[in-house]
């Protein structure tokens, strides 16, 4: 059985409602909390949102999974950005 932590450094959890999205960074496989923070849906609000992630995670988009609900409404736009790095 494959275990997420054997294979990612970061689990990066987010909450989709329309107007804001949540975003919550764990440490794998302690599951300490690093970062929470919420963003607008805004252009800017996602950039910043996808900058914050890459610099605690040092940029290592491959040493990190994203857990989002929503993917095909609200929290579409924001998988496209995250999947793009």
């Amino acid at each position: 059985m494959s275990i997420t932590s054997d294979h990612y450094r970061f689990i990066v959890g987010v909450d989709t409602p329309a107007t804001t999205h949540t975003y919550a960074l764990l440490e794998s496989p302690s599951g300490r909390l690093l970062a929470q923070e919420t963003s607008p849906t805004t252009t800017a609000g996602l950039a910043r949102a996808a900058s914050s992630i890459g610099r605690r995670t040092e940029g290592g988009v491959d040493e990190f999974l994203i857990s989002a609900e929503y993917t095909g409404s609200y929290g579409a736009v924001m998988a496209g950005r995250l999947s793009r790095g």
